[in-house]
C-alpha cells in the first residue's frame, strides 16, 4: 500500500531532522514523513565528546564514498565522508560551532537575491549556547558575545573543559603576530580562538537527538532505513519517491531534498534534473534540463600535521591506557562526571588571512571579483585547528611524550568540481570529483597556511616542548611543502555548492532563495548542496540555519504556522 503525506523529507540528516520537526509541529499539524536511508545511531558509544575525531570511522556511519582520481593529488582516490543514519554528518563531524564571517553570508544573500541567508537575517536563528563558568585564567582567551547566541532552542552548545595546549596554541599565534579572538561568531572570525562544540557535559548533540528524541508528534513518521532512489514527477510536478525497494511514499503538497552535497544532486540526476547531454547520454528521460546540477561542488581542502612534543606539554595522554579509557567510560557512564569530560573537550582554531600568498602571481591571476571577495575584512584564507594524533598508532620513544596535531585547511578554494551518475543505475556511487588545487592559487594558498602552522613549533612559546616531526613536510621549502600537500590532501568534510542558490538558472543556479529548484514544482532541496559559497563555518551550523530557514520558508507558503518563529 502506497503511503502519503502532506510533505516529505529525503535525509534525515542535519537540515532534515531539524526541518521534519518544525514542519510537524506548526499549527496545522501537516503529516510528515522523513525518510532516512541509514538507521537509529544514538547509541552512547556514539555520542562521547571524547571520540569525536574517531566517529566517523566506526562501521555503518558512513556510505563509503571516494573521489575520482584527483589529477593535481597524486591522482589518489579521497574518501568522501557523508553521514548515514539519524543525524547524519552531525553524528560523526567533529562537533564544531563555528559561524562564518559577516561577509560571507552576505555574499550568499546577494547572490540569492534573497537577504534571509544575510549574516543580520542568520543571527537571529542561531538561539542556543550553554556557557561554563571559565575561570580568570581564561577570561583573555574566551568571551562570547551574548548579542551573537542565544539560550532558547533545543541545540546543545558550549565551551568545554579547556585543555592545556588550547593556552599554547592561542599564545604561540600571538608570537607570531596574530590577534587573540575572544568571540569568532560574531562575525569577524580572524584570529587565534576557542570555539564552541556542539555537546554538553561531554555528549554530542545531534539533529535527531535535539529534534527527534522528545515529544515526536504523532503526524511526523520517521522511515528508517529507507534509502530514495528517483522523484517521481507528474509533468513538472514533484508528487512522491521510490524507495530502494521499490515502494513508493507519495506527497500531497511537496517532496523536500535533504540527502546532503553529494547525494541531493545524485537524487535530481537521477530522476532527469539536471545537463540534459549528460542525462541522455546515460538513457534518462529528462524532466528538467537544469545545467547546474552537481556543478560548483567545493569542501575546505585540508592537510594533517602532527609533532611529538615533550612531557607535560598535552592533556591527551592521560586516557592512553584501554584500562584507564573503560573506566572512565564507565564513570561518565554512571555519574555524568570523570576524566572523559576534559578529553578532547577544547577546540582551538585560528582563521587567519594569508598576504604571502595575496603578494603571489597565481592570486594576481585570479578574476577581479574572487581577489576582491577575498580581501574582504574579516574573510579568512586559511584555518588551523588542533586535531588528533595522526597517525594515530604512532608509538612514543616514552610513554610521558605527547603531541602537537594541526590541521591546516584552505577556508575559500577557488577550484570547483563536480558531482556527475556513473550510470543510471542508483546502486552506483556517484562520481565525485572535487578538483583538488586544480586553481595554482589554492596550492600556494595551503602551502603558505601549513608553513604558518609549522612556525607554531618555533615562538618561544613552542620551541621548549618540541621534539620531532611525526607527520609534515620534509622540509619548509615550497617543494617539499607542495609534495606533502599534494601527496596528503583532503577535504575537511564539508561538501557544498552542487545545487546552489541563485536568482534563476541563466546564473548557473539550481534553486531560488526559496529553495525551490527552477522550472519545477513541488521540489525543494535543503542541505548544504544549496550554499552559493561555502562560509568559513563548520558546516553543521550552516545547515541548521538552512533547515531553519526552509521551515519558515515552507510554513509562510503553507500558511502553515503564522504567529510562531522559532529558533535554533
Amino acid at each position: 500500500m502506497t503511503q502519503e503525506f502532506d510533505f516529505i523529507v529525503v535525509g534525515g540528516g542535519t537540515a532534515g531532522c531539524l526541518l521534519a520537526s518544525r514542519l510537524a509541529n506548526t499549527a496545522l499539524k501537516p503529516t510528515v514523513a522523513l525518510l532516512e536511508g541509514g538507521g537509529d545511531i544514538s547509541k552512547p558509544e556514539y555520542r562521547r565528546t571524547a571520540e569525536r575525531f574517531s566517529t566517523i570511522a566506526q562501521p555503518g556511519l558512513d556510505y563509503g564514498y571516494a573521489s575520482t582520481p584527483q589529477e593535481h593529488a597524486k591522482n589518489r582516490e579521497v574518501p568522501q565522508a557523508r553521514g548515514k543514519g539519524l543525524g547524519g554528518s552531525s553524528a560523526t563531524n567533529f562537533q564544531v560551532w563555528s559561524l562564518g564571517a559577516r561577509a560571507e553570508f552576505d555574499a550568499w544573500a546577494a547572490a540569492a537575491g534573497d537577504d534571509a541567508w544575510a549574516f543580520e537575517s542568520v543571527i537571529e536563528r542561531l538561539e542556543k549556547l550553554h556557557l561554563n563558568d571559565l575561570s580568570e585564567e581564561w577570561a583573555e582567551y574566551v568571551k562570547p558575545d551574548p548579542k551573537y547566541h542565544g539560550f532558547s532552542g533545543p541545540i546543545d552548545v558550549s565551551i568545554g573543559h579547556v585543555e592545556r595546549e588550547t593556552k599554547a596554541f592561542i599564545d604561540a599565534g600571538v608570537d607570531l603576530g596574530h590577534k587573540r579572538n575572544l568571540d569568532p561568531n560574531d562575525g569577524d572570525l580572524i584570529g587565534f580562538s576557542l570555539n564552541s562544540t556542539t555537546s554538553l557535559n561531554g555528549v554530542r548533540v545531534t539533529g535527531a537527538s535535539a529534534f527527534l528524541e522528545k515529544n515526536v508528534p504523532a503526524n511526523l513518521t520517521v522511515l528508517t532505513e529507507s534509502r530514495v532512489v528517483k522523484i517521481i514527477f507528474e509533468k513538472d510536478r514533484a508528487v512522491g519517491v521510490l524507495k530502494e525497494d521499490g515502494s513508493q511514499v507519495r506527497a500531497k503538497n511537496e517532496v523536500i531534498l535533504s540527502a546532503g552535497a553529494l547525494d541531493s544532486p545524485r537524487l535530481l540526476l537521477l530522476s532527469g534534473v539536471g545537463p540534459q547531454t549528460d542525462l541522455n547520454a546515460l538513457g534518462i528521460p529528462v524532466v528538467k534540463n537544469l545545467d547546474g546540477v552537481g556543478k560548483s561542488f567545493t569542501d575546505h581542502p585540508m592537510i594533517v600535521t602532527c609533532f611529538q612534543m615533550k612531557s607535560g606539554f598535552t592533556d591527551r595522554m592521560g586516557l592512553t591506557d584501554p584500562s584507564k579509557y573503560e573506566e572512565a567510560v564507565k564513570q561518565l557512564a554512571e555519574s555524568g562526571n570523570g576524566p572523559l569530560l576534559g578529553h578532547f573537550s577544547s577546540v582551538p582554531h585560528a582563521f587567519l588571512k594569508n598576504d604571502r600568498a595575496y603578494e603571489s602571481p597565481e592570486f594576481k591571476q585570479l578574476p577581479a571579483d574572487v581577489k576582491s571577495y577575498l580581501l574582504e575584512n574579516g574573510v579568512p584564507s586559511y584555518e588551523l585547528v588542533i586535531g588528533p594524533l595522526i597517525p594515530p598508532d604512532h608509538v612514543f620513544e616514552q610513554s610521558s611524550d605527547g603531541f602537537f596535531s594541526v590541521f591546516v585547511a584552505n577556508m575559500n578554494s577557488v577550484s570547483r568540481g563536480t558531482i556527475k551518475l556513473a550510470s543510471a543505475d542508483p546502486k552506483d556511487a556517484p562520481l565525485i570529483d572535487p578538483k583538488y588545487l586544480s586553481n595554482p592559487f589554492d596550492l600556494v594558498n595551503l602551502r603558505e597556511a601549513l608553513r604558518e602552522g609549522m612556525n607554531l613549533l618555533k615562538t618561544s612559546t613552542m620551541k621548549d616542548h618540541f621534539v620531532r616531526p611525526i607527520f609534515a613536510p620534509k622540509s619548509d621549502s615550497d617543494k617539499d611543502i607542495d609534495d606533502f600537500i599534494q601527496e596528503n590532501v583532503a577535504g575537511l568534510w564539508h561538501p557544498s555548492c552542487s545545487v546552489k542558490m541563485g536568482k534563476s538558472e541563466q546564473d548557473g543556479s539550481c534553486v531560488n532563495g526559496d529553495l525551490r529548484v527552477h522550472g519545477l514544482n513541488g521540489l525543494r532541496v535543503v542541505d548544504l548542496s544549496v550554499t552559493t559559497i561555502l562560509p568559513r563555518s563548520t558546516a553543521v551550523i550552516v545547515a541548521y540555519v538552512i533547515g531553519q530557514l526552509a521551515a519558515e520558508k515552507i510554513a509562510r507558503d503553507y500558511g502553515l504556522d503564522t504567529k510562531r518563529r522559532e529558533k535554533i
